[in-house]
């Protein structure tokens, strides 16, 4: 790391469109972050995680590829086994830099979550309804 600019190795992380994707198994979820074009397709896996399921206390960490050697941020919540909780978001040296939650209410049909932090708030949700439903039935 160059010490006169610690950020200079820092991840490039400032994505103004992205699109997470989650695959389900039986014993971990799987998460790929990608830039996205302004119609929202994905254009650049950006970073990647894997969580346990069925965790006590949820925290996951974004690595910049498969090999998991480069750690670029995390989130961890802030309670265990609360459906409307809250996770903190922090960067690749564990500094908070954000905050989001589930929105429960809205989740039932698609999952909703709000994002906050310096400068910024923001809802994101699923695109599609239907997949949204299904997808807590089946491995979609």
């Amino acid at each position: 790391m160059d010490a006169e600019n610690p950020a200079a190795h820092a991840a490039e992380m400032h994505l103004p469109r992205f699109v997470v994707k989650q695959k389900l198994t039986l014993m971990i979820n799987r998460y790929e972050i990608s830039e996205s074009d302004e119609a929202g397709n994905p254009t650049r896996l950006m970073a990647l995680a894997e969580q346990k399921r069925m965790a006590f206390k949820e925290q996951v960490t974004f690595y910049s590829d498969a090999s998991k050697t480069r750690p670029v941020f995390g989130f961890k919540a802030r309670r265990k086994l609360d459906l409307n909780a809250g996770y903190d978001i922090t960067d690749e040296g564990g500094a908070q830099i954000g905050f989001f939650r589930k929105d429960f209410g809205a989740s039932l049909l698609r999952s909703t979550f709000h994002l906050e932090g310096p400068g910024y708030t923001g809802t994101g949700r699923e695109r599609n309804q239907v997949v949204g439903l299904l997808r807590r039935f089946t491995d979609v």
